[in-house]
């Protein structure tokens, strides 16, 4: 995640960044926003909100990406298979549970690649990333630009 905070740029699996492509495409025609939220796993925490801003480029592959993972259950290889830019609203720690108790939205915490919400719900989303005083973000860990 940090890469994608100091350099603007994400990727994900191949099925969610065709979902993604085709949501952005989607989207851009009737000018509505695609927010994205960042969770790492098994942090128990949200750590952003991220706005995309362009669609997803399949043809390019930054080189700060694992690019391969070997699939346990299938001797298989998913590909993170391309990139997008995006443009962070929000960078703090907000624990899932305080998350999942301002907004009433329980789902979010067990969908690992993406969650689709209502406008409603993604306000509340926005809301609680506004007014939460965290005590931590990932923004510590960066190194300072002197």
């Amino acid at each position: 995640m940090i890469l994608g905070i100091k350099n603007g740029i994400w990727s994900s699996e191949l099925m969610t960044n065709k979902l993604l492509a085709q949501t952005y495409s989607e989207c851009t025609h009737k000018n509505d926003l695609i927010i994205l939220l960042f969770k790492l796993d098994q942090s128990k925490s949200f750590h952003g909100a991220a706005k995309m801003v362009s669609n997803v480029d399949f043809r390019n592959r930054s080189g700060g990406w694992k690019f391969e993972q070997i699939s346990a259950l299938s001797n298989q290889i998913a590909a993170w298979c391309g990139e997008f830019h995006i443009k962070f609203l929000y960078v703090k720690d907000i624990p899932e549970e305080e998350v999942s108790r301002l907004t009433g939205e329980r789902s979010l915490i067990s969908a690992p690649h993406g969650k689709e919400l209502t406008f409603i719900q993604g306000c509340k989303v926005l809301k609680v990333f506004k007014t939460f005083a965290s005590q931590s973000t990932l923004n510590d860990s960066l190194p300072v630009n002197k």
